[in-house]
């Protein structure tokens, strides 16, 4: 049985069951995983991160204002928000995945929870 894909953009999100795989490629962005086990349903939030600086930038939306090696201090404190956030609401959290480089196509299957990630 093949399954279908759920392109997630950029600042958006998508909520699925049964046996979609939910994808998207990460370049200065996070990506935010969530698994129910016992509705076996899940969900993909893709957030992209943008550096302000001091002077404006001319940024539009289908610009990204940094690469991540730039954005190092940036990443790691919005990765600690989110940490912190689904701790106090007693979500198990499994260990991220960081990278800089190349952008990473994601996949997830949120019926069962397996996450995938590849340049």
């Amino acid at each position: 049985m093949e399954s279908r894909e759920i392109h997630v953009a950029a600042d958006r999100f998508e909520v699925s069951s049964g046996e979609a795989l939910l994808v998207t490629e990460l370049s200065s962005a996070i990506a935010i995983c969530l698994y129910d086990a016992a509705e076996e349903a899940g969900a993909l939030l893709h957030l992209r991160c943008i550096v302000k600086s001091s002077k404006p930038a001319d940024v539009t939306d289908t610009t990204l204002a940094t690469e991540p090696a730039q954005a190092g201090p940036a990443y790691q404190t919005v990765i600690s928000l989110v940490k912190r956030f689904l701790e106090d609401q007693k979500v198990t959290l499994l260990p991220e995945d960081v990278s800089t480089g190349q952008p990473r196509r994601l996949r997830f299957r949120p019926s069962m929870g397996w996450v995938h990630t590849h340049n």
